[in-house]
Formats: structure tokens, sequence, C-alpha cells
């Protein structure tokens, strides 16, 4: 059996690659929806970040270009 240090040492950058990506498709998205990518912080207020999931998974991006860029599709 390995020792428990290599397993966390394993994990621990993909951890970290894995919420940069994590953090960078939410911000992407926030900018789809026009908003800037400090909305992702609502994710951390309770009853909130209900808002912030429905917003990001649920609802389409602006028609057309916004602030952030042209329309996406």
């Amino acid at each position: 059996m390995r020792a428990p240090g290599m397993a966390i040492a394993l994990l621990v950058p993909y951890y970290i690659a894995s919420l940069w990506v994590g953090l960078a498709v939410g911000v992407k998205r926030c900018h789809d929806r026009g908003r800037s990518g400090w909305f992702m912080l609502l994710g951390l207020v309770p009853i909130a970040n209900i808002w912030m999931i429905i917003e990001i998974l649920c609802l389409r991006g602006t028609e057309g270009p916004n602030q952030y860029g042209g329309d996406p599709t």
C-alpha cells in the first residue's frame, strides 16, 4: 500500500487545475449572460447562490454582442 502523502501529492495539482478550469468556464458563462466574472462570488452566499446557479446553467446568453464580446452562437 502506498503512503497517503503520495495520493495528496497527486490530487492537489489535479484539484488546483480543476478549480482553475471551472472558474474560467464560469466566468466565460457570466460574460455570455452580460455579467461580470465577479458574479461567480455569489456562489459563496447561502440562498443567493441558487440564483447564480439558475442564471449560469439554465438561462440563455444575451442576444448579439455585449460589453464582453460578440455573440458566441
